[in-house]
């Protein structure tokens, strides 16, 4: 896999398939993948478990786990009365800003200035790469979930605007967008479990852990796997669980079946190259959640 952009704080997005494409079309492992079956794992069971047992469970099955969560609340709030809903900004690309509607399973990717025709040309290879992977027979579709692509916004589609625009920051221009749906972020267990994997030593103690954990940074959580790239992980105070890399030596501390997800992603990055005809260069693959 390619090297990540580093100005790439985008979690509505997984693949990058050209320039930008990375922010736009994604190939998101669902939460743990759909791979073993289905199983359900008690609060009990979390609380006598360390973090890294706990993430070899909930990242080896699929597992549900249910939240409770201010965030989960407020979507389904919005979710059952349109009136509550809201949008918040979740990261930038290099062609656009991100921004998430609360209470449904959409995001818009708005473009910057000087970026609308690379945006649109991003979404016209995030278009057909959905389409390809959604008309593959199910021998042939590896277990992965890319975000459908819904539409191309301009400023004439009056009945988008005219719902949603008074929903955004103040003096934000009516202008051109990429409307797909969303990676969710993990849940809050599996949030938790990587966080006290995974972060400074300073953060994993009360109150600091508690005061991180609620920041919208550590809310908003994706894991990239890269499989391709060893490297011992730095204390450093920006650390966050947005967009968090898992290098392949982490994923088998914590006894993950790296050759497992290796098959899935080899059979994606093959139908990238033969059914859509792209060369995959800068594709990534996270661990995400479905609503």
């Amino acid at each position: 896999m390619a090297d990540r952009r580093a100005n790439n704080e985008s979690e509505a997005s997984a693949v990058s398939l050209s320039r930008s494409l990375k922010p736009l079309a994604t190939l998101g492992l669902r939460f743990v993948g759909e791979i073993v079956g289905i199983e359900i794992l008690p609060d009990d069971y979390v609380a006598q478990h360390t973090s890294a047992q706990l993430l070899n469970r909930m990242l080896s099955t699929r597992s549900y786990i249910s939240t409770a969560s201010s965030q989960a609340r407020r979507d389904q709030l919005a979710h059952d009365a349109p009136d509550l809903r809201t949008i918040r900004h979740i990261g930038e690309g290099q062609c656009g800003t991100v921004y998430a509607f609360t209470g449904t399973e959409s995001v818009l990717k708005l473009a910057k200035e000087g970026k609308v025709e690379q945006l649109k040309e991003d979404g016209a290879i995030h278009f057909e790469v959905y389409k390809c992977f959604t008309e593959l027979g199910a021998s042939t579709k590896p277990e992965i979930s890319i975000p459908r692509f819904v539409s191309w916004i301009v400023p004439k589609t009056e009945s988008f605007w005219k719902a949603h625009h008074k929903l955004f920051p103040v003096n934000t221009p009516i202008g051109y967008g990429l409307l797909t749906t969303r990676i969710f972020p993990l849940p809050e267990p599996v949030r938790e479990a990587l966080f006290d994997q995974f972060a400074p030593p300073q953060y994993r103690f009360e109150p600091a852990r508690t005061r991180e954990l609620a920041h919208q940074k550590n809310k908003d959580c994706l894991v990239r796997i890269y499989l391709g790239r060893r490297e011992k992980r730095t204390a450093t105070d920006a650390f966050k669980l947005r967009n968090l890399d898992l290098m392949v030596n982490e994923m088998e501390n914590i006894g993950l079946k790296t050759s497992l997800f290796a098959a899935i992603i080899a059979r994606a990055l093959a139908i990238l190259h033969w059914g859509v005809g792209v060369n995959g260069n800068d594709v990534e693959f996270v661990l995400g959640s479905a609503p």
